[in-house]
């Protein structure tokens, strides 16, 4: 009884992240990525939410573009607006693997911003993998 109960929970949650990409995907796509002259606090609230949400959610779309952000923020030849940094941290932790984690880990240890340090230290548990949090 507990694998069926367990079996549908599963199948449930996978079409709620399908909902969730189908219906935030739009509002992003309407947002967009980067900040506009116009755009007032809730925006930067709203594409902060929505990146995350998405990231959260397997859209695979949101993890490609936050890996090609973290991997310019992580070179230096761009930084990752604050707005929704923590939402690229969080969504490239989930899904980069030990590269990642690492980086993050890299990035920790050279900033002293405190604001900063709190960000990537909430970010390392969002790693699916129980080793790599082993490493704190």
């Amino acid at each position: 009884k507990l694998k069926q109960w367990y079996q549908r929970r599963v199948r449930g949650y996978t079409q709620f992240k399908a909902m969730r990409r189908q219906i935030f995907s739009r509002v992003l796509r309407e947002v967009g990525w980067e900040k506009r002259e116009t755009d007032g606090h809730t925006d930067s609230l709203l594409r902060n939410m929505l990146i995350g949400t998405l990231g959260v959610s397997d859209d695979r779309e949101v993890i490609d573009k936050c890996e090609e952000l973290f991997k310019q923020h992580v070179s230096g030849d761009a930084q990752i607006a604050a707005d929704y940094r923590g939402s690229v941290y969080r969504t490239v932790c989930r899904a980069g693997g030990e590269e990642a984690y690492n980086n993050l880990l890299e990035l920790f240890q050279k900033t002293d911003l405190h604001e900063e340090r709190d960000r990537i230290q909430r970010t390392l548990g969002f790693s699916p993998s129980s080793e790599l949090k082993e490493k704190l």
